[in-house]
C-alpha cells in the first residue's frame, strides 16, 4: 500500500503492508497476553508511563511533524501543533490523582464502595486529518485505564502512527500497545474480535453505525466521533476587526478538514456583506502550497475522494442558483500534481442545500443571512450532525444564551475549535456516542464494580 504526498501526488512517502485476518487474530492475542501484564501495573506507574510517552514524542517533535506533513499535507506550522497538542494530552492524563476505590457510603459496619476496573483489549480506529492528535485522545486513558491497545490508522495516513506507536511502545511492556494497518476490512476484523473488549472509532457518519452493528452482538464497548457539521452565529455587534481572524481560522485551518470546522456561517442581514466581503478577501490572498514551506498557509486536500466530494457539492450549490464568490478551482502551474483546491467562499443558499446540509469536510464555507436570532437557532439545529457550535458577539452573556439553545456537544463564544484536556469532547444525534478527553473520557475505557459490604 503506497502513501503519496497530497502535495505532489508523483511522489511516495512510504509504504506499508495491508494486514489480514491472521495479522488481526495475531495482534489481538498478544494484546491480550499483555493485558495481564499491564493491568497488574498500578496507576502511579501507569501515570508515570504516560510522562514518558510525551517525553519520548518531544524528542521525535520535529520528525513526527514532518511526517505529518508528508502524508496529511497540513504546514508544517500546524503540524508542530499537532503534536505539541498530542504530548499535551499524554501530559494531562499523566497528572490525573486516581483513587483505588471511593466510598460511597459508610454507616457503622456497613460500607459500599466502587472500583474502576480495564476492560482488556480497546481497538482505536484514527482518522487521517489528525492521525496523531486523535490517537492520542484515545491511546492516553486507554493506557491509564489499565487496557492494552491497537491502533489502526487510516490508509491514508499510515505513518505517522505508526512511528509514534514504536515510540510509545519503547516505554511500555511488550504489546501493551500495538499497530495494524489496512482498510475497511481490518476495522471490521478488529471490531468483530471476540476478544476486542472496547472499540474507539473517529470516521465517518456512514462507519459508525456499520462497526455499531458489528460490535453489538457481543455488548462490546463503543465510542464513536462521527464528524459535525458545526454552525457559527455571527451576531450584528461583533466587533469584526478583532475577531475575524479567528473566525476565519475556525473554518480554513487545516484546508478546513477539521470535525469541529466551521463548516456553516450564518452572519446577521446588518454584517452580512461585510462578513461575506472579508472572507472573500481573505481566502482570496491566501498562499496555498507544499506544507514543508514555512510560508504556506493551506495545503492540499488529503485525498482525491475528498476532492470529488467538495467538487460534486460545489457544483450542486451553482446548480442551484448559489454564487462561489471566490474559490473553488483546482490549482494548475507548480501545483498541479497536488489536490489543492482554492478555498470557496458561497452565498446565495438556503438552508437545504447539499453544502449547509452535508459535512462538505474541505475548504469551502456557505454564508447564510438572517434577520432574527430564533430563525438564525432554528437554522442551526436543523441539521443530522450535532458536534460543535459557536456564537460570535461582543455580548457574552446574551451570546451564551444563545448557545445553551443550539444542539452541540462542545459550544463556543468568540472562539471555535478551542478545546480543553481536561473537559469532555463530543457530540450530539448522528455525530456519535460517548465522549474523549476528561474524565469522561478515561471512563470510557473502565468498568465500574460496586461493593457493599454488611
Amino acid at each position: 500500500m503506497l502513501i503519496r504526498n497530497p502535495a505532489d501526488r508523483r511522489k511516495v512517502v512510504g509504504e506499508v503492508k495491508p494486514s489480514n485476518d491472521e495479522d488481526v487474530r495475531r495482534v489481538v492475542d498478544a494484546a491480550e497476553e499483555g493485558f495481564v501484564r499491564w493491568s497488574a501495573v498500578s496507576i502511579a506507574a501507569r501515570s508515570k508511563a504516560l510522562a514518558s510517552i510525551a517525553d519520548a514524542l518531544e524528542m521525535r517533535k520535529e520528525a513526527l511533524a514532518r511526517s505529518l506533513v508528508a502524508e496529511v499535507g497540513k504546514p508544517i506550522k500546524e503540524a508542530r501543533g499537532e503534536v505539541a497538542g498530542a504530548v499535551g494530552v499524554f501530559r494531562h492524563y499523566s497528572t490525573l490523582r486516581l483513587d483505588e476505590r471511593t466510598v460511597a457510603r459508610e454507616e457503622g459496619e456497613n460500607r459500599t464502595f466502587y472500583t474502576h476496573e480495564p476492560l482488556g483489549v480497546a481497538a482505536l480506529i484514527l482518522p487521517w486529518n489528525y492521525p496523531l492528535l486523535v490517537m492520542s485522545w484515545k491511546l492516553a486513558p486507554a493506557l491509564l485505564a489499565g487496557n492494552t491497545a491497537i491502533v489502526k490508522p487510516s490508509e491514508y495516513t499510515p505513518l505517522t502512527n505508526l512511528l509514534a506507536t514504536k515510540i510509545a511502545g519503547t516505554t511500555l511492556p511488550r504489546a501493551t500497545v500495538q499497530a495494524i494497518c489496512g482498510g475497511d476490512a481490518v476495522g471490521k476484523a478488529l471490531s468483530s474480535h471476540r476478544k476486542v473488549a472496547m472499540v474507539s472509532l473517529t470516521g465517518s457518519a456512514a462507519t459508525g453505525p456499520r462497526l455499531l452493528r458489528q460490535c453489538a452482538g457481543r455488548m462490546a464497548r463503543v465510542t464513536l466521533e462521527l464528524g459535525g457539521n458545526d454552525p457559527a452565529i455571527v451576531m450584528p455587534d461583533i466587533d469584526l476587526e478583532k475577531n475575524f481572524e479567528s473566525l476565519f481560522w475556525s473554518a480554513f485551518r487545516n484546508a478546513g478538514q477539521v470535525c469541529i470546522a466551521v463548516k456553516r456561517l450564518y452572519a446577521h442581514e446588518k454584517v452580512y456583506k461585510e462578513v461575506v466581503k472579508r472572507f472573500v478577501r481573505r481566502a482570496s490572498a491566501l498562499r496555498l502550497g507544499n506544507g514543508m514551506d514555512e510560508a504556506t498557509e493551506i495545503g492540499p486536500v488529503n485525498n482525491e475522494a475528498l476532492l470529488r466530494k467538495v467538487l460534486k457539492l460545489l457544483r450542486a450549490a451553482e446548480n442551484d442558483g448559489s454564487k462561489v464568490e471566490t474559490g473553488g478551482k483546482r490549482l494548475g502551474g507548480p501545483l498541479k500534481h497536488g489536490l489543492f483546491l482554492s478555498p470557496a467562499i458561497v452565498t446565495g443558499l438556503d438552508n437545504g442545500s447539499a453544502l449547509v446540509q452535508e459535512e462538505q469536510f474541505g475548504p469551502a464555507l456557505p454564508i447564510i443571512p438572517f434577520r432574527d436570532i430564533d430563525d438564525a437557532i432554528e437554522m442551526a439545529n436543523d441539521c443530522n450532525l450535532a458536534l460543535g457550535a459557536s456564537v460570535w458577539s461582543e455580548d457574552r452573556k446574551g451570546a451564551l444564551g444563545i448557545a445553551e439553545q443550539l444542539d452541540a456537544g462542545v459550544l463556543w463564544v468568540n472562539a471555535h475549535m478551542a478545546l480543553d484536556n481536561a473537559a469532555p469532547f463530543g457530540g450530539f444525534k448522528g455525530s456519535g456516542i460517548g465522549r474523549e478527553l476528561g474524565m469522561s473520557g478515561l471512563d470510557e475505557y473502565r468498568a465500574t464494580k460496586t461493593y457493599i459490604l454488611k
